[in-house]
Formats: C-alpha cells, sequence, structure tokens
C-alpha cells in the first residue's frame, strides 16, 4: 500500500473530461499536457484524482492515459457517488453498480473512495445508500494493495457525529471528508478531529478531503499535518477555469485572476505575465491564440501555480508570523485564520482531546466559518 508524506499537505489536481478525452492527445510543440510524465510536458507532478463514474467503460484507464504504475506516482479514484447523485435529481436513472465501481477502482488506482451519497438532500437517505455501498465494498474488495477510504460526510456537528457512529466499524484504510458547506474550513477541521479523538481506523494512513483548493484550506491542512503527523491531502480542479472560463490565475495568489478574452478580442497584453515552466517557454500570442480558444496552456499555468502555492504554504506552515505575511495579502475573508487554526489545534491537543470543551469554545467558527478570533485558553489547560 502507498505511503504519503506526513508532514505536508498533498494537493491532487482533479483531472476532468476536457484534459482525458481531448488535451492529453494533443502537443504544443514538443511538449504534451500530461504533467504526471516526467520529460514529456512543462513540469512533472506525480499525482491526480480522476472519476470512475465517468470512465467506468475505460477499463485500463492508468495503462491507457500512461499513468505510471510506481510508488512515486499517485492516482486517486473518486467513486463518482457526487455524479450519481446529481444525475437522480435531475430524475435520470443511472445503471451502474456498486461492484463495477469497485473493480474500476482496484484495477486502475493506488487510492480509492467508498461509493458514497454525498449529502444533497435528505441525510438518512444518503447515509443508508452510503452504508449499503460501503458493506458491498467491504466484502467484495479483491485487491488490498489499494487503498480503500471510508467516507464522512455531514452540514453539522449532529450529522457528522450520526455518519460516523454508523460507517466507523467498517473495515477500509484511510479516510476522506465532505463537509458541507465546503467554504466551511472549520467545521472540516472538526470533521477530522472528531476521526481523530475517535481513533478512526484508517486515519493514520491518509485522509482526504474532497473538492477544496483554496488558500485557506491550503493554510488549514498545512497546519494540521505540522500538528498532528498524519497524511492529509485535498483535491480540486479550479486550475480549469483557464479552459471554461480563460481565467489566468496572477503568479503569486490563486485567488487573483486576470481575464484573457476569447481569442477574437482585443491584444492589451504585450508580454507574459509569469515566469513559470509554462509561460517562459510560449509567447503572449500563444496564451492568446492557445489551439483555437481551448485554454488548455492557461490551465497548465493556473495548476502549475496551484501546485506552487501549496509547496510555499507547506514550507511555511510552521513559521507562523510568516505564514501569515503570506497569506494576509492574498485571503480576503478570514484574515485571523492563521491563529484560529492554532488556537483550536492547540487547545485540542492541551485538553486530551476533549471534542465537547472544544466545540462549545468555538461554536461560533464550526457554525458560521467567521472571521473572529475567539477566546482560547492556549496553555492554560492542565
Amino acid at each position: 500500500m502507498i505511503k504519503l508524506p506526513n508532514d505536508s499537505a498533498t494537493y491532487f489536481p482533479a483531472a476532468g473530461p476536457q484534459f482525458e478525452s481531448t488535451y492529453w492527445k494533443t502537443k504544443y510543440k514538443d511538449f504534451g499536457f500530461k504533467w504526471f510524465l516526467k520529460g514529456q510536458s512543462f513540469f512533472h507532478y506525480p499525482y491526480m484524482l480522476t472519476n470512475a463514474f465517468n470512465n467506468i467503460s475505460y477499463k485500463n484507464y492508468r495503462d491507457g492515459q500512461e499513468f505510471p504504475r510506481d510508488p512515486n506516482h499517485i492516482l486517486i479514484g473518486d467513486s463518482g457517488g457526487f455524479q450519481i447523485v446529481s444525475y437522480a435529481k435531475k430524475g435520470i436513472n443511472v445503471n451502474v453498480e456498486p461492484i463495477s465501481i469497485l473493480r474500476w477502482l482496484e484495477n486502475n488506482c493506488d487510492i480509492g473512495m467508498n461509493l458514497d451519497f454525498p449529502l444533497l438532500d435528505n441525510f438518512n437517505h444518503s447515509l443508508s445508500h452510503s452504508v449499503e455501498n460501503f458493506g458491498v465494498f467491504e466484502s467484495s474488495r479483491n485487491n488490498y494493495d489499494i487503498m480503500l477510504c471510508n467516507v464522512l460526510h455531514g452540514r453539522n456537528k449532529k450529522e457528522l457525529e450520526t455518519w460516523y457512529k454508523s460507517v466507523c466499524n467498517f473495515d477500509f484504510d484511510g479516510w476522506a471528508i465532505g463537509v458541507k458547506p465546503a467554504d466551511n474550513i472549520y467545521l472540516q477541521l472538526y470533521a477530522y478531529l472528531l476521526l481523530h479523538s475517535n481513533g478512526a481506523k484508517g486515519l493514520e494512513n491518509y485522509c482526504h478531503f474532497f473538492g477544496v483548493a483554496s488558500i485557506r484550506n491550503m493554510v488549514i491542512l498545512a497546519i494540521l499535518t505540522k500538528k498532528l503527523g498524519y497524511p492529509v491531502g485535498f483535491d480540486a480542479s479550479s486550475y480549469n477555469v483557464g479552459s471554461t472560463a480563460r481565467e489566468f490565475f496572477m503568479p503569486e495568489n490563486i485567488g487573483g485572476h486576470y481575464y484573457l478574452g476569447s481569442k477574437n478580442s482585443e491584444r492589451f497584453l504585450t508580454g507574459m505575465l509569469c515566469d513559470c515552466p509554462v509561460c517562459r517557454n510560449i509567447n503572449i500570442n500563444d496564451i492568446y491564440e492557445d489551439s483555437g480558444g481551448s485554454g488548455v496552456l492557461i490551465c497548465l499555468h493556473n495548476l502549475y501555480v496551484t501546485i506552487e502555492t501549496n509547496r510555499v504554504i507547506n514550507c511555511l506552515a510552521k513559521d507562523h508570523k510568516n505564514l501569515l505575511r503570506y497569506t494576509s495579502t492574498m485571503i480576503r475573508k478570514d484574515i485571523n485564520i492563521v491563529q484560529n487554526i492554532n488556537n483550536i489545534l492547540n487547545d485540542y491537543i492541551e485538553s486530551g482531546h476533549d471534542m465537547d470543551m472544544l466545540y462549545a469554545r468555538y461554536e461560533e467558527l464550526f457554525i458560521l466559518g467567521g472571521d473572529k478570533i475567539p477566546a482560547s485558553n492556549l496553555n492554560g489547560i492542565k
């Protein structure tokens, strides 16, 4: 079974259909767009997340896409539960058996997510269907080299605790967290500490946070790994706004975007805005043209900037003053995030993992995800 770093949070770019079906088949001059192939793309990055449901008919996805099979490259397979639930909500019947998802994950991935029913509407409906699918995964798995992850969902303290009690006895290798709303990073932290305080099986191997790649998320996960020493990771496809909206991430701030317009827009920019491995090998006309306006070059730039932002935050995670300086120019909401996260984690550790105390002290953050600094008892709990 693979191992991930336990001193830094790992970012997994979510590969979208554009890359899987189109972009990876093309090149720019001598550069391919498969970032996981060393020496063939603008840069090399050995991590990726894909979707089992979207690729279920592509039996040998990993080999077909040339994703390496070695300990240094890690491919995560999301089950596709969100897509299935979304179709069902629209009245579209999806006839995919859980066992088919499991076999696809076993054949292609290093880490696989259990087939969950994310919380779009009814909590009990989502939980009961998830438990049923988790039972299939537990009893039917053939490949024990792949890490299968239990899944925790919830929109508040009560739902998280209820969900955890219903799934905690399954025999899986790691965890994934899908808190709603996804932008409440403090509730995400509470969900993780709920697992940690209960000694959740497999948490020491890995925990994945679904669909979050903001600077705020990067900060919380980087500090979390430094404090508790367990591997965590996260995914997002936000870099793909280069394709969908032709948005170009500012080199020093993934929260800020330049809009480059369409191929036929007036071309006001006279030079490249960045010196990343993508931008230094192209010119501004390439960005405007970009294979007929597809935006793939912008996507690759955005991806590299996201990777670098996460790397820098990981490096700064123990240096709280400089982490605050780094993030203060990029985070408009929740400028107290560094202090809040450290307060919560220090209180959690010093209290002996007292979750009741923790929730009472930081309830406002866990509910609203606000920008205040609640009173802490740092170094005062015996």
